[in-house]
């Protein structure tokens, strides 16, 4: 993926408003940093469970793992909130065609990330790129998902089935 600019970068925050300007864009420039990842900001609609939906910055593209001494790239979609880093995002596994999610203590059946991590986020301990840290290792011991080697059409609901309330 090609690198975006702070420009960029800037002109999507700007549009999307969030209450924590400043913070918001250190987090997302720490987390593009990292190594572990590979990741791009973008600006996309986040259906919730009531129908409605709000344009929000996602940062969308893959996390490196190690597993069984290989790596792989899982593929994941953080959404930040208005009021981001004061609440978690909301994380998701999002397989590409020839994958399939394995739900786990750690990732729901439609995909989302319910990490330990996630769950005991706090300002201003927690932050985006510790959270991708977080995901690289927990994905490590168990993976979210796997390949499907017959090729084979497996039913999934489409990404997002549904919003998370905020």
């Amino acid at each position: 993926m090609a690198k975006q600019s702070q420009n960029e970068i800037d002109t999507m925050i700007t549009k999307v408003k969030p209450k924590n300007r400043d913070l918001i864009r250190r987090d997302i420039m720490q987390a593009l940093q990292r190594p572990a990842s590979n990741l791009l900001l973008k600006i996309n609609p986040y259906y919730f469970n009531d129908g409605s939906f709000k344009d929000l910055l996602c940062l969308a593209g893959t996390v490196a793992v190690n597993y069984k001494g290989n790596r792989y790239n899982i593929p994941i979609e953080i959404w930040l909130t208005d009021d981001h880093p004061n609440n978690p995002p909301m994380c998701y596994v999002k397989p590409t065609p020839d994958m399939y999610i394995a739900a786990s203590a750690n990732v729901e059946s439609d995909g989302h990330i319910v990490i330990p991590y996630l769950k005991s986020w706090r300002h201003p301990s927690s932050d985006l790129a510790n959270l991708i840290a977080q995901m690289s290792d927990v994905f490590g011991i168990q993976p979210p998902v796997y390949s499907n080697p017959s090729g084979a059409n497996v039913a999934r609901t489409p990404y997002p089935t549904q919003g998370r309330h905020i």
